[in-house]
């Protein structure tokens, strides 16, 4: 289980925790990382999301109307920091790569401790079931960011990256 593994690596480490996603985050990236972050909370882990790149205008508008400030999520990671890759499994920010959670095809899985790599529909929906599954709590905002996550990064659930395991979730 994703939480079960990362929790363990994180409790081997003192470093600042970081989340990031892809270059030019999109809300799937972004909506990644922010579950991640709450749920890790839940756990005792704070963690703090730094982003790069530029967001796309729809996905900030989208994030602001719930509350969020997107510049906000744009920062230099600490020195030393340790990084969970959410919504992708490479990156150029600075830190070791403790975990990814990722529903991006690959060819050879990456060298990464916590490697989650499976179809879904987005990345957002894999950190979401797998805190459920865990036993963390959902909440309203929770729901929300997975079920958002999935639609936009579907193309209201249209594109063949929909997968039919998550209709009866939406």
């Amino acid at each position: 289980m994703l939480f079960s593994e990362i929790l363990t690596v994180l409790n081997q480490s003192d470093s600042a925790v970081v989340l990031t996603g892809h270059r030019h985050p999109d809300y799937d990236s972004v909506a990644a990382c922010l579950l991640m972050q709450q749920f890790l909370k839940q756990c005792g882990i704070n963690a703090q999301i730094c982003l790069y790149g530029k967001m796309d205008a729809h996905s900030a508008t989208v994030l602001q109307k719930q509350g969020y400030n997107p510049e906000a999520l744009f920062s230099p990671v600490p020195k030393n920091a340790v990084l969970i890759l959410c919504d992708c499994h490479t990156t150029t920010q600075p830190g070791k790569v403790v975990a990814c959670a990722d529903h991006h095809p690959v060819i050879d899985a990456p060298d990464i401790p916590v490697y989650l790599n499976r179809s879904a529909s987005s990345a957002g929906r894999i950190v979401y079931q797998e805190a459920v599954t865990y036993g963390l709590q959902t909440n309203r905002e929770t729901d929300f960011l997975a079920l958002a996550s999935v639609y936009m990064d579907t193309r209201a659930c249209r594109s063949t990256k929909f997968q039919a395991a998550d209709k009866p979730w939406i």
